[in-house]
């Protein structure tokens, strides 16, 4: 069973930028190997083109991943007025 803790800073950060760039094929910047793993063990981030091997492959951001970021930009919206 996997605890569900709050999303850290840099989770959010990587998931905004993937939510900013959907449906483009890149790197986000500040979203590293590790808090994209992280993102793709909440369902947030999967993989949409491998690169061959030993390189890192592109990620794009799932349904339940945009659903994340629309509720924690809604959030953030609410507490800045």
């Amino acid at each position: 069973m996997v605890r569900a803790k709050p999303l850290g800073k840099l989770e959010i950060a990587g998931l905004q930028g993937h939510y900013r760039q959907k449906g483009t094929i890149g790197y986000v910047k500040g979203c590293g190997c590790n808090t994209t793993a992280r993102l793709v063990a909440r369902g947030y981030l999967e993989i949409v083109q491998e690169r061959g091997k030993d390189r890192f492959p592109y990620y794009g951001i799932t349904p339940a991943g945009e659903a994340a970021w629309l509720s924690i930009a809604s959030r953030i919206a609410c507490n800045s007025e």
